[in-house]
């Protein structure tokens, strides 16, 4: 009966317990080191998702009012929102020609009121590839957009302004 009367814990039993708390947190360390990759990647489809809904809100607005398909394109109002479409309806602010940079960036800052603002380098918007409050720098090749972050040049978002397809990429 004497050894169930033991009021204090052994050294032996403290660095045993610490040693098992010690590997048990090794096992989770990975999980967590790369928690800023993944944030910034889920922010980069989040607004993906909301430049997509939006584009589709404008070609709903579209067809709505008939779907007019005139060359250079009409425009529609969303909450509010003058926003040009081409002849298919999906927003573009090119009116009938191929788009340029500027298009771009006036085309995402149109759509996305509050999302980090789009800029290009050569065309005088505010966001360039030195910006360091997370801009997304714009360029166009085609009938295609790309916005990529100017803070992480593997994290970008492109739009076919011939589709109206939204894709973002992460790192």
């Amino acid at each position: 009966m004497k050894f169930l009367k033991k009021k204090h814990i052994s050294p032996l039993e403290w660095m045993v317990a610490i040693v098992f708390i010690g590997v048990l947190f090794m096992g989770t360390l990975p999980k967590f080191s790369n928690l800023t990759v993944d944030a910034r990647n889920a922010a980069n489809q989040a607004l993906s998702d909301t430049l997509q809904t939006t584009i589709e809100n404008a070609h709903k607005a579209w067809v709505s009012g008939g779907a007019p398909t005139i060359a250079t394109g009409s425009n529609v109002v969303v909450d509010g929102q003058v926003i040009h479409v081409n002849y298919m309806g999906w927003p573009d602010n090119s009116k009938g020609v191929l788009p340029i940079a500027a298009d771009c960036a006036i085309l995402w800052n149109t759509l996305l009121n509050n999302a980090p603002i789009a800029g290009c380098v050569s065309c005088r918007e505010p966001c360039t590839s030195t910006a360091t409050n997370g801009c997304y720098i714009t360029s166009a090749k085609g009938t295609s957009c790309t916005f990529i972050l100017s803070t992480n040049p593997g994290i970008s978002i492109e739009y076919s302004l011939g589709a109206g397809i939204v894709v973002g990429t992460a790192e």
